[in-house]
């Protein structure tokens, strides 16, 4: 089983764990917002540094790839990319939608039956960054930027399936998104540890980002209005 070192700096928090064998062998987080720049890198010597492992030692540098802040992910991306050039270690990105939904459902080992969940973060004023999964983190939907409408993305799922609406940004729907078969949860926290599961199913099969060319998922275009 692989050494990984996960970052993950998407949004306010600034993440950094190592995993090794599936287990976390060391942590740390801040979540006062905007000292990633400041705090990134003394927060991956400190994960190495408890977890008793160089650099070198890593088998990948896990990294989680948006959507969210343009500055934080440049920031998480440019270190993942240095320590990858430096050690010659593959790259893994991990969107950070499907980050909060496998953080969501580590959480709630008995979400709603039938759940398709829809992790939100909050793009300014009604706009959000979205995309659809179902339980078992397949794509139902790709990220995108949309704006909240009562007329929104999740409609052509009401009729068959209750929807997990996560994140800041599904907290600016509430009166547009909120029915009965509809669940918000405002709290779904973006860390590091949610990276760790799937960066491991990642490593096994090689999926792994050319170094050289990756960038960040930014979706800083126009927004989406869908009926």
């Amino acid at each position: 089983m692989p050494t990984i070192l996960s970052i993950e700096t998407s949004n306010t928090n600034c993440s950094v764990c190592i995993s090794v064998n599936g287990e976390i062998a060391a942590l740390r987080e801040n979540n006062e917002g905007n000292l990633h720049a400041s705090l990134l890198t003394p927060f991956i010597e400190a994960v190495l540094t408890e977890a008793g492992i160089k650099a070198q030692q890593l088998d990948a540098v896990c990294l989680s790839s948006g959507p969210g802040s343009y500055t934080g992910l440049r920031i998480g991306a440019s270190a993942a990319k240095a320590i990858c050039y430096a050690t010659g270690k593959p790259l893994i990105a991990v969107s950070t939608l499907m980050a909060m939904v496998a953080g969501y459902i580590a959480v709630h080992a008995e979400p709603k039956a039938n759940a398709i969940f829809c992790p939100m973060i909050d793009a300014r004023r009604m706009e959000v960054y979205a995309a659809l999964y179902n339980g078992q983190l397949t794509e139902l939907k790709p990220a995108a930027p949309w704006i909240l409408t009562e007329e929104n993305f999740i409609a052509e799922y009401l009729e068959n399936h209750n929807i997990v609406c996560l994140g800041n940004g599904a907290l600016k729907g509430t009166e547009l998104l909120l029915t009965d078969r509809v669940t918000i949860d405002g709290n779904a926290h973006l860390s590091a540890l949610n990276l760790v599961n799937i960066a491991e199913e990642k490593f096994k099969i090689q999926a792994f980002e050319e170094t050289a060319y990756f960038e960040p998922i930014y979706l800083k275009t126009t927004p989406i209005k869908q009926p």
